[in-house]
């Protein structure tokens, strides 16, 4: 499901990051269908180094102060 939208699975962008140098997952842009409690576990077996960060639409991350 998540192809159909664009998306990576979190063991699919771990699994990439693991195969091409990077220090850091951080996992954001969460779907609702899963439990948080799913998701880092998924991506930390493909690669240890993965956190997960809930960013809000408000956040000066998107540009809004």
């Amino acid at each position: 499901m998540a192809r159909d939208y664009g998306h990576l699975t979190a063991a699919q962008a771990a699994s990439l990051v693991a195969t091409n140098n990077v220090k850091q997952l951080i996992l954001t842009h969460i779907s609702g269908r899963y439990a948080d409690e799913e998701i880092l576990p998924e991506a930390g077996r493909a690669f240890p180094n993965s956190r997960m960060r809930l960013i809000s639409m408000c956040s000066p991350i998107y540009g809004r102060q």
